[in-house]
């Protein structure tokens, strides 16, 4: 990924990715990620030559785009340091970002096609696997049944306990 695969504009911008299976997808970023971009290319690309890679390494004066394994090795480095001070934080790895990002996108109210397109994925199926509910979506989703008036929670008696026709009726015996 090249400099120029960013643009932007005032209020946001976006980001062209070819990914996996050759698939071109463009993501949206917000402007709080433009100003981190910018902030990021005063320090890394100051003459903006669009045509550098966005993430590289230098040797010998030489520029080449960044590894996927020195990426993966900085990951770990920072993992390191961070399960230094908690033990419990997780494995960083390239897809986690990819992932949580998902997920809050499904959390935040995103269908799941939209999801798929986003991340490139050809299958519906492949996009489940970011559709699980966390205990703060169970508990929204409970908080809005116990709200709503519905019967189910009312303390008004059940209709039909008595009514012998209509019971055979709904289950289809009369």
């Amino acid at each position: 990924m090249t400099l120029g695969s960013v643009t932007h504009g005032k209020d946001s911008g976006s980001v062209n990715v070819v990914g996996k299976g050759r698939k071109f997808r463009v993501t949206p970023i917000s402007y709080e990620i433009v100003r981190m971009f910018n902030d990021y290319c005063d320090a890394f690309h100051p003459g903006r030559d669009f045509s550098k890679p966005l993430f590289y390494t230098e040797r010998s004066g030489v520029i080449k785009q960044m590894s996927a394994d020195n990426a993966a090795r900085i990951l770990k480095k920072y993992e390191k340091l961070a399960q230094a001070k908690e033990p419990s934080f997780p494995h960083l790895h390239a897809h986690l970002f990819r992932h949580t990002r998902a997920l809050h996108l499904y959390q935040a109210g995103m269908p799941l096609p939209l999801i798929g397109e986003w991340l490139g994925h050809t299958r519906i199926e492949t996009t489940r696997i970011y559709a699980y509910a966390d205990t703060e979506m169970k508990r929204a989703a409970v908080q809005k049944v116990q709200v709503a008036y519905t019967p189910v929670f009312s303390d008004e008696p059940f209709k039909y306990v008595n009514d012998e026709a209509t019971i055979k009726r709904l289950y289809g015996l009369a």
